[in-house]
């Protein structure tokens, strides 16, 4: 998992232990926490991106679509993340998705609309 592009917050039993505007020594201590943890469940709001990730030994990982005009091409894309076939499902902040091999970068692949309910 790769997150990119956006406003994301890391917790541990419900209490945020980084987010994306932490010092370093935060991230790093946070990062430590999360090592190796497995994702168990994913949500992904289809109008925006948003995402919360859930993992085995407690943390939790939430992405927000970062403010629109933070940077210079939008939409942006929050998060990819690398599967064991080679493939990679890469979400944007306007709720829209690619999956597509990750050796075959293509700029011109389809963006689809995340799926509603």
């Amino acid at each position: 998992l790769w997150v990119y592009c956006c406003d994301w917050s890391l917790s541990l039993n419900d209490t945020q232990i980084a987010h994306n505007e932490s010092d370093d020594i935060t991230l790093t201590r946070a990062l430590r926490v999360l090592n190796g943890q497995a994702i168990t469940a994913v949500s992904v709001d289809p109008s925006s991106g948003a995402t919360h990730f859930a993992f085995d030994l407690g943390c939790t990982l939430a992405t927000t679509p970062a403010t629109a005009g933070t940077y210079s091409v939008e939409p942006v894309e929050q998060w990819f993340l690398y599967q064991p076939s080679g493939h990679v499902l890469t979400v944007r902040g306007d709720g829209k998705y690619r999956l597509e091999l990750g050796s075959t970068k293509n700029e011109d692949a389809r963006w689809l609309a995340l799926p509603s309910g």
